[in-house]
């Protein structure tokens, strides 16, 4: 990845971050009835505050987010019991869809990274809660650097996908994009719909 683009690189420093507020995800609506019940008195999503920042050189777009965390990453993972932090972007493809993972005449793009010990990117198609898979054009890269308790990761992709790739947005320069946030806290065990997100889709622009 360039240096210019890394997660602490000068360039975030002189750019303003946006503040985007999240909640947890309703209990209600996860897609499990066992999560439901289990995890109807828990706490979980209690992550409020989400910053973002966007910079592009005219061919390629990075996108930055950066968090304060209780706990360093674990670089192990059982399945059982102990789970990755992750985060993801979310794009609508519909001018009606939901933020809640999108519905099915009206989908969302979602980039997905998780904390795998190494950088882990994949970019998933959804069509409502519980409905994302996983696309075959995997055409974005991330870093991610873990520091003094925040998390700084940069996900990157080419301005405008190549036009056969019809289940990922577009970005063209002054002019509106919507994009939605989703955080996982794996210490908390957060994983699926057990996240803070994003209530409400976040509008952008990049500039010439």
């Amino acid at each position: 990845m360039a240096e210019i683009y890394a997660p602490n690189a000068a360039l975030w420093h002189r750019l303003p971050s946006v503040k985007i507020k999240l909640m947890a995800a309703p209990v209600a609506m996860q897609p499990s009835k066992y999560v439901q019940a289990k995890w109807k008195d828990e706490r979980f999503g209690q992550l409020r505050v989400l910053g973002f920042q966007a910079a592009h050189d005219g061919t390629e777009l990075a996108l930055r987010l950066e968090w304060q965390t209780d706990e360093p990453p674990r670089r192990t993972h059982q399945d059982n019991n102990e789970f990755p932090d992750a985060a993801a972007l979310l794009f609508p493809l519909h001018e009606h869809a939901p933020i809640f993972m999108g519905a099915q005449d009206a989908p969302v793009s979602i980039w997905h990274w998780k904390d795998n010990g190494a950088p882990t990117a994949a970019v998933n198609l959804a069509q409502g809660i519980g409905s994302s898979t996983v696309q075959p054009e995997q055409n974005i890269s991330v870093a991610a650097q873990w520091q003094d308790g925040h998390w700084q990761v940069v996900f990157r992709r080419l301005l405008m996908p190549p036009p056969i790739i019809t289940s990922q947005p577009g970005f063209v320069l002054n002019t509106p994009q919507r994009i939605g946030f989703a955080v996982w806290d794996g210490y908390r065990q957060e994983r699926a719909g057990l996240k803070a997100f994003s209530p409400n889709w976040t509008e952008f622009s990049l500039a010439t």
